[in-house]
């Protein structure tokens, strides 16, 4: 409400959405309709309630994965937006400047704190579905591998954030080199701590996907429908709210 209407106080938060009556929606009639099929009425909801409500699917992986093929494919197909991989946009910045060998943790803190805003950024107007390109937690991954330690600050950003589901890119694919990647023996011991993470760390659903691109894309629908992320209940429940 407070972006929607800047110019006004919000004095109190409404938790269901279901119940809003407000100009982020047309009228009584279309808030009821949305509220028992959001995702067959989404054009009616503000984007930027749209960015609220879209679930949002992070895939993540080591090095050369097929990590950006996946999201591109998936958000093509889900008619959505998608959120690119801002470390690697940094890490060319970084190369073309001549400092790429000079990393600090000050370097991770704005790399994941601009991937979040990003995020946050694409995700307006998005589809019932969103999807991107790594998170925070994979720049506090990076920092371990970089810097040989945790940072707290990073892995504080990285846990500020929970998403609906992780997709971990399977490293069955052939390797490709480019100017950035550290290489191909990194990327076992990398994909090896995203599970250790996922498992251990992390309470969100996670799936592992391998195989062709269509192959890992079924795997990820197959995971959406289980999950029931798209039913009205699911949308609206309370606990997304603290999601993003």
């Amino acid at each position: 409400m407070a972006r929607v209407h800047p110019q006004v106080r919000v004095v109190d938060t409404v938790i269901d959405l279901r119940r809003v009556d407000s100009s982020v929606l047309p009228g009584e009639r279309e808030s009821k309709l949305v509220a028992g099929d959001p995702v067959g009425h989404w054009p009616l909801l503000h984007p930027l309630v749209q960015g609220d409500l879209t679930v949002r699917v992070c895939v993540v992986g080591a090095e050369s994965t097929g990590k950006s093929t996946l999201v591109r494919a998936l958000a093509n197909a889900y008619n959505t937006h998608e959120v690119g991989e801002f470390g690697r946009d940094y890490t060319v910045a970084k190369k073309s400047a001549g400092t790429n060998d000079r990393w600090t943790t000050d370097d991770f803190v704005r790399i994941a704190q601009e991937q979040q805003r990003l995020e946050d950024i694409a995700a307006i107007g998005a589809g019932p579905l969103f999807f991107c390109d790594t998170d925070a937690m994979t720049t506090a991954l990076w920092h371990e591998r970089y810097q040989g330690h945790s940072s707290s600050a990073v892995d504080a950003i990285g846990h500020s954030r929970r998403y609906d589901l992780f997709v971990l890119c399977d490293i069955d694919i052939p390797w490709e080199q480019d100017e950035i990647r550290l290489g191909a023996e990194t990327r076992s011991a990398m994909h090896a701590r995203f599970i250790d993470v996922l498992s251990h760390d992390r309470d969100e659903p996670w799936v592992h996907v391998s195989g062709t691109v269509d192959q890992r894309m079924a795997t990820v629908a197959g995971a959406i429908e289980n999950l029931n992320f798209l039913q009205a209940n699911a949308i609206f429940d309370w606990r997304r709210q603290h999601l993003h």
